[in-house]
């Protein structure tokens, strides 16, 4: 966890001098713009920026403290270190304009990071289409990783479609996800195996903060808890911005969890 903080606290300090500067250009134009009525306008802006700025950058000190602090984990088994075997992890976003998530055991230890295949020029594209709101509807390849190792592969197709397909090291389609666009009073997306049948569902409800991922017997077999802090490691997630995320081990097989492991994952980029 100190290696998450630690850049959380480099991206928290670029965002505030970006602002900053954002705020010195238009401080500029205040006092050189003769127009009295532009003036006051960019005040109001100006002003937003300058805070902005301020509060990016007690952010980012808080984070930069927690990445040297000493914190009191709880002790877990080899088990709970692992993303196929643990009963529960947390789903920890990253500071980025690229969508990059970490699994951690309870005890901070990172067991797969989850980071979007952008390489050279076109992260500079992905930056842009990130600011003009059409990332989500473009195509996000996506990989998932333990170290070295590679764990799955993940493909969004693109446009309104919103189809996510999941593939194991060996590049196999081994799951597929559909998701709900239209349905206002309730969000989730159906889940297939690889031969097109319907395995499960992913249920968010109307609020979309509590999602829970079951199977055709209606047996729920993951609860994902929007911005939970786990009791048993509250000190070492609480600055995080994370998701519990519970597996039920007494239904899961081990089937199973190839093809809904990354549920909550999708969870965090389609709906949030």
């Amino acid at each position: 966890m100190h290696s998450h903080y630690k850049k959380a606290s480099k991206a928290y300090f670029i965002l505030s001098f970006l602002q900053f500067i954002g705020a010195l250009i238009l401080l500029y134009l205040v006092i050189t713009i003769d127009n009295v009525e532009i003036s006051i306008q960019l005040i109001y802006p100006m002003i937003f920026l300058f805070g902005g700025s301020i509060a990016l950058l007690i952010t980012a000190i808080v984070k930069q403290k927690r990445s040297h602090r000493k914190y009191n984990t709880p002790n877990i088994s080899r088990r709970e270190e692992d993303l196929f075997q643990a009963n529960r992890l947390m789903l920890v976003p990253h500071v980025h304009w690229l969508r990059e998530y970490e699994y951690y055991a309870l005890n901070g230890k990172s067991v797969a990071r989850i980071r979007e295949e952008v390489e050279g020029w076109k992260r500079v594209v992905t930056f842009f289409l990130h600011l003009i709101k059409l990332r989500p509807y473009l195509k996000k390849s996506i990989i998932v990783e333990n170290g070295e190792k590679v764990l799955f592969y993940l493909k969004k197709d693109w446009g309104f479609r919103q189809r996510y397909r999941v593939y194991n090291e060996n590049k196999e389609l081994i799951a597929s996800y559909k998701m709900n666009l239209f349905n206002p009073i309730s969000q989730y997306a159906t889940i297939y195996d690889e031969n097109g049948n319907i395995i499960g569902k992913n249920d968010g409800g109307f609020s979309a903060i509590q999602f829970k991922i079951k199977n055709n017997n209606e047996e729920k077999l993951i609860e994902l808890k929007y911005q939970g802090v786990p009791l048993e490691a509250m000190e070492l997630f609480s600055g995080t911005n994370g998701d519990i995320v519970d597996f039920n081990r007494d239904v899961l097989t081990d089937e199973e969890m190839q093809k809904f492991v990354l549920a909550p994952v999708i969870v965090q980029l389609h709906f949030r």
